[in-house]
């Protein structure tokens, strides 16, 4: 069941719905950044998770990732499926209560209704960390004025104060911009065209060659640059992320870690978490990061095994075909 937990985590993730066949589906909705006035908070976009019992009819979305992970047939994951969820209804109707990690727990109501309630506002469902603001902004007043009114049509004017320290702020600003900008243009006199009766003439400037400087016979250069990425990092070198090849390797199945949708992200994660196994794969328009590759199924969950600490490393992996 613990299994199923981690599955359920990865999708909702990665997906706007997530079903439990016979129980409900867990739904992602997306909410816009918003300012708050009262605390001079600015909250960014994030996705919340909420529950639909009316959504009941399995669409094989699990199955297919436990296939995927754990390199069985469709028919065995969905049966695997079905059995974690039939252990998840019997808790439910003996405990009141099952609880879902890095989602919620749901709880069973009065007349069997299943009721979700969300683990917090600051879970792993959110996309970008609330931004505190230093100063404070005071909220603008807008007033509406009536200039005029008549049987057939009113006009109406509204008006919102400006702050003398906010105007006085930015053409301070724009002033100094103005001021760089013109005193950062040379201008030379000496060639500037003046008024004069005569007709002007021009010459044009002759070309100037410049020689390249020969290169010395019998010079080389040769620098050792070891194999293994660890020991170019203990040298004080980093590798550049951008020589990761897509076609570093002719497995036909990989262990991807993470899906991404442009190569700049799956850089930043093979950055960030420093494994020098880490290989992106690009497919459509995902970008996936994946840590080893083989012929069939099994021998990529055999090789993923034998990483050290690789399932609580990386608790969404899956099994992907090239």
């Amino acid at each position: 069941m613990n299994e199923l937990f981690s599955h359920i985590a990865y999708l909702i993730r990665r997906h706007d719905c997530v079903i439990l066949g016979g129980i409900g589906a867990f739904v992602a909705v997306r909410e816009p950044a918003a300012f708050d006035m009262e605390n001079h908070r600015v909250i960014p976009p994030r996705r919340s998770v909420a529950f639909n019992g009316a959504i009941t009819h399995d669409d094989g979305l699990l199955s297919a990732s436990i296939s995927r992970r754990q390199g069985m047939s469709f028919e065995q994951a969905a049966a695997t499926v079905s059995s974690a969820i039939a252990d998840i209804r019997k808790r439910l109707d003996s405990d009141g209560a099952v609880y879902f990690p890095r989602i919620g727990t749901l709880h069973l109501g009065d007349e069997n209704r299943v009721i979700f309630t969300p683990e917090s506002p600051t879970s792993a469902s959110v996309m970008l960390p609330s931004l505190q603001l230093r100063q404070q902004i005071p909220a603008p007043v807008i007033s509406v004025e009536v200039e005029h009114q008549s049987a057939s049509r009113s006009v109406a004017v509204v008006r919102v104060p400006l702050h003398r320290r906010m105007i006085s702020s930015v053409a301070s600003i724009a002033m100094l911009l103005i001021l760089g900008f013109a005193l950062s243009t040379p201008i030379d006199i000496g060639t500037a065209q003046t008024a004069s009766l005569a007709t002007p003439s021009f010459t044009a400037p002759q070309a100037v060659t410049i020689d390249p400087i020969p290169q010395p016979e019998g010079l080389e250069l040769n620098l050792a640059i070891p194999n293994r990425p660890d020991a170019i990092i203990g040298m004080g070198i980093r590798p550049a992320i951008n020589s990761v090849q897509t076609t570093a390797d002719n497995g036909r199945y990989v262990m991807v870690v993470a899906s991404l949708p442009c190569r700049s992200q799956a850089e930043a994660y093979i950055t960030h978490d420093g494994n020098p196994s880490l290989r992106i794969l690009e497919k459509g328009d995902k970008f996936r990061v994946y840590i080893t590759s083989g012929t069939t199924q099994s021998e990529v969950s055999e090789q993923a095994r034998a990483i050290a600490d690789f399932e609580s490393r990386y608790p969404g992996a899956w099994v992907c075909r090239r």
